[in-house]
């Protein structure tokens, strides 16, 4: 199962909307879009982790919309 630790997701996201001069939304709405999107939280061995998600190397990417 893939899964990546809830805190590393949000501590990546907002760091990454600040490096591109974003607003970033709250913790708490990260959760509610994460889940929402099929990413449910988990606890697992003491911590917490969003599940049915993987980390690239490459990072956030911008996504334009196709008109």
């Amino acid at each position: 199962m893939d899964m990546i630790p809830k805190a590393k997701l949000e501590e990546d996201y907002i760091k990454w909307c600040s490096e591109n001069t974003l607003t970033a939304v709250s913790k708490r709405n990260i959760k509610d879009r994460m889940e929402k999107n099929g990413c449910p939280v988990t606890k697992y061995y003491g911590n917490y982790y969003y599940r049915y998600i993987k980390e690239k190397e490459e990072g956030f990417k911008n996504i334009t919309e196709k008109k």
